[in-house]
């Protein structure tokens, strides 16, 4: 799982030298499940910012411990994405997440836009136990945004990057 996430993230991030630029950020977030209610422009990915291993913190539960979300997807003060990656751990945290007021430090409703989150599990794995959380299996990602991205742009990525694209499917 720790492997995964570190992928994903290096991946994701359109600042990186995977030589993608934003077209995997994109066609992740494109094909988000319907349930996630995606509603943001995705024309300009380039201010996205990809974090992993975020601290959440419930700052209105004195008692709350802070948790960590396996990866932040955002743009500063519109919108977050954050997103739970589950292979082989069970699932501990969504309700959690999906009540906390911060985000690394910054409250929830410090973005203006929109709050979104996703939980990412084996198919046959519970799904998240929050309502808040759109779920979507490995394999519906694999076929319906790593499988096209390799298949109509793995000739013109480094030969590296293809690699990490067919490592991480």
């Amino acid at each position: 799982e720790v492997y995964v996430n570190r992928l994903m993230r290096y991946l994701l991030d359109p600042t990186e030298p995977h030589g993608m630029g934003t077209d995997f950020l994109a066609a992740f977030l494109q094909e988000l499940p319907d349930t996630a209610e995606f509603d943001e422009d995705t024309l300009d990915l380039s201010d996205v910012r990809v974090t992993e291993q975020v601290p959440i913190k419930d700052e209105s539960d004195p008692d709350a411990s802070i948790g960590y979300a396996d990866l932040v997807l955002d743009i500063p003060n519109e919108w977050f994405l954050l997103v739970e990656l589950k292979f082989s751990a069970d699932e501990t945290g969504t309700e959690f997440y999906s009540q906390a007021t911060h985000v690394d430090d910054v409250a929830v409703d410090g973005y203006a836009s929109g709050q979104y989150y996703l939980f990412l599990h084996q198919h046959d794995r519970p799904q998240a136990s929050s309502d808040t959380f759109a779920n979507q299996s490995w394999r519906s990602f694999v076929r319906e945004v790593l499988d096209p991205l390799i298949t109509e742009n793995a000739l013109r990525y480094p030969q590296r990057t293809t690699t990490q694209l067919h490592d991480l499917r």
